[in-house]
């Protein structure tokens, strides 16, 4: 099990990455295609869902790297690893980003299409 996290652990910076460049690319094709007015699409359309889940993508994927670092230098140094705690935060994490998802999905569907529709 820990040769999994060693290897699929560096695959979050490429999803942190992947991220970043939809938000580049949704934000530029908007303001090509729909001028001044796509700035104003553009800022609604990456506000609520697009920015906070990308904050959670990097705490989340900041802990997970941490986490496997301390696995991997445990494993190197054959010290015990305590999984009590790290199993402690990403519950919490889990269950924090569960809850701003669900509150972000939901301005995503009943407030941005108001918003969008008074443009």
């Amino acid at each position: 099990p820990n040769i999994i996290i060693y290897i699929f652990s560096p695959l979050v910076l490429f999803i942190n990455f992947y991220k970043g460049m939809l938000i580049g690319f949704l934000i530029s094709s908007v303001i090509l295609t729909y001028k001044l007015k796509g700035i104003l699409y553009g800022i609604l359309i990456i506000f609520p869902h697009h920015l906070l889940m990308n904050l959670l993508i990097i705490i989340y994927s900041s802990i997970m790297l941490m986490f496997s670092y301390k696995l991997f230098i445990g494993t190197i140094k054959k010290e015990n690893i305590n999984l009590n705690l790290f199993i402690k935060k990403v519950g919490i994490l889990y269950l924090g980003a569960l809850i701003i998802s669900l509150i972000i999905t939901l301005t995503e569907v009943y407030i941005n299409p108001i918003l969008i529709s008074l443009i």
